[in-house]
């Protein structure tokens, strides 16, 4: 039968452009994880506020959480697999209502072969999908799927 839907235009070069960008954009998002390290990973900047250990409060969608982050290495209250706070050398510092300061990453050992792992997949779906998009941008759409 007749489509109900009006013809779409044939694409342009901005269309061309955002899809192309966008490919590109996506694939050096995944590649973050395969040329970066964790244990390199160093932020400095206004965090969860450092204060008493296993001290509880509700996030925004209700959910109980920690309140603090905890300063307190042999009982963190957090999973410290990924990154930890960053003495810079002090022996001590201030941790109550400091929200200001540095956590380092940690290198993830073994689980990496796993994350690398979904960093592939991930990066096999942008390109299934680009292949699928592919017609639709260079040829204008309009329910052509078949490639010549």
């Amino acid at each position: 039968g007749p489509s109900l839907s009006p013809p779409r235009p044939p694409p342009t070069i901005i269309t061309k452009t955002l899809y192309v960008s966008s490919v590109i954009f996506h694939l050096l998002l995944l590649s973050i994880p395969l040329l970066n390290s964790p244990s390199d990973i160093i932020s400095t900047g206004i965090h969860q506020p450092l204060g008493p250990c296993k001290s509880t409060d509700y996030d925004l969608s209700g959910y109980e959480r920690l309140k603090y982050y905890c300063a307190d290495e042999k009982n963190p209250g957090y999973d410290t697999r990924y990154f930890t706070l960053c003495m810079n050398g002090r022996k001590k510092m201030k941790t109550e209502g400091v929200e200001w300061y540095t956590v380092c990453g940690n290198d993830w050992g073994g689980e990496g072969t796993g994350k690398i792992g979904l960093v592939v997949t991930g990066a096999l779906l942008v390109a299934i999908n680009a292949y699928l998009m592919l017609p639709m941008v260079w040829e204008g759409g309009g329910g052509k799927w078949k490639r010549e």
